[in-house]
C-alpha cells in the first residue's frame, strides 16, 4: 500500500490558508505541544499550551472550510477568537447545547491566547497535560 500523501503546510493561495493543510496542522501542533512538554524544560510548557491552542484554531477553521464546502479559509475568519470560530460552524447548534462541549471551550479560552507568546509564565506540567487532553 503507497503512503498517504500529505499536504503541504506551505502551501497558501493569495494569503487564504487551505482546508487540507489547516486539518493536517491540527494533528501537527498537537504533537509539537507534545514534544515540547516532554522536553521536561520548564521555560518550554507555554509553548506547548500556545502551539497545542493553535492546533484548536486550526481545527475549527478546517471545519468552517468543510462546512461551506470551500477550499480555502475565508478572510472573514482570519482571526484567534475561538468561541467566534465554533460558533460559525454547522456544529456549533450541537455544541452550544452541550454542557461538557461548552466548558472544555471555555476552558480553552482561558487557558490559550494569542499574545501569551510574549508571557513570561511557567505553566506546571500537570496544567499543560491538562491542555492537551482536552
Amino acid at each position: 500500500m503507497a503512503p498517504t500523501k500529505r499536504p503541504s503546510i506551505r502551501r497558501l493561495t493569495r494569503g487564504n490558508p487551505k482546508r487540507t493543510v489547516l486539518a493536517a496542522l491540527v494533528e501537527v501542533r498537537f504533537a509539537d505541544g507534545e514534544a515540547l512538554l516532554r522536553t521536561r524544560q520548564p521555560q518550554r510548557r507555554t509553548g506547548a499550551i500556545y502551539i497545542a491552542g493553535y492546533g484548536v484554531e486550526c481545527a475549527l477553521k478546517a471545519r468552517i472550510c468543510i462546512d461551506r464546502r470551500e477550499q480555502y479559509l475565508d478572510p472573514e475568519f482570519h482571526h484567534h477568537d475561538l468561541r467566534s470560530l465554533a460558533r460559525a460552524t454547522a456544529v456549533w447548534p450541537l455544541m452550544s447545547q452541550d454542557p461538557d462541549r461548552l466548558a472544555r471551550l471555555t476552558y480553552l479560552e482561558s487557558q490559550w491566547y494569542v499574545t501569551m507568546r510574549y508571557a513570561a509564565r511557567t505553566y506546571r506540567v500537570d496544567e499543560v497535560s491538562t491542555f492537551l487532553r482536552r
